[in-house]
């Protein structure tokens, strides 16, 4: 079973009680997926595009506060994953490809 979801843009705007605008938080492209590959194989991505602006009232102009900035992240998940001879294979492995790399191992504790 695979199941994907797709999102063009959206944005939250901070305004202050006057409603003059702060910060306009945006995400655009967003992918989000998850699927099942083999019986306890299950695999997920998310991909979205991050940006954030501010707001200069004196120069009535929008100034990045975060360029547009991709990210992509995976989720692979085996719930048969046992501990090898000396080493643990991953039982949960996220990967994220925006200058960062986060692996983490969940399942093993005693090899």
């Amino acid at each position: 079973m695979n199941l994907e979801v797709q999102v063009g843009r959206c944005a939250a705007l901070l305004r202050t009680t006057a409603r003059i605008p702060l910060l306009e938080l945006g995400s655009a492209d967003i992918r989000l997926g998850l699927g099942t590959h083999a019986p306890g194989v299950t695999r997920g991505f998310a991909f979205l595009t991050l940006s954030a602006w501010s707001y200069a009232p004196l120069a009535a102009v929008w100034e990045p506060v975060l360029e547009p900035w991709q990210v992509l992240g995976h989720l692979d998940h085996n719930a048969a994953s046992r501990c090898a001879r000396h080493s643990c294979v991953l039982g949960v492995r996220v990967h994220a490809c925006a200058r960062a790399s986060v692996t983490v191992c969940v399942g093993c504790v005693r090899c």
